[in-house]
């Protein structure tokens, strides 16, 4: 886990090593970091990739904060879409690449 600084800085504020990627992993790691952190409470923005199974887990351990999806992951995800589709054109894969970061 990585908490924003004053300065607009990530730094890190949890390491977690997981067995494996489950919900009920996720969900320990999330209460072990709320035992940790008594001002926890004060966590309002959650940014993760598209897995919708740990949205729904950081929803019920944080109901405060509003969960945001990464930036990088969705134009990924979206690049990757439309690449394999049929049904867009060159067009499409030509305006998608200039969502791509240089």
């Amino acid at each position: 886990m990585v908490a924003m600084d004053q300065y607009g800085n990530g730094q890190p504020v949890q390491y977690s090593l997981i067995e494996t990627n489950s919900d009920w992993h996720m969900a320990k790691c999330m209460d072990h970091f709320k035992r940790a952190n008594e001002h926890w409470r004060f966590v309002r923005i959650v940014i993760v990739d598209k897995d919708m199974r740990e949205i729904d887990i950081i929803r019920k351990k944080f109901p405060e904060a509003r969960v945001l999806l990464c930036h990088f992951h969705v134009i990924k995800w979206l690049h990757e879409t439309i690449r394999k589709s049929k049904k867009y054109g060159v067009y499409e894969e030509d305006v998608l690449s200039t969502l791509l970061p240089t």
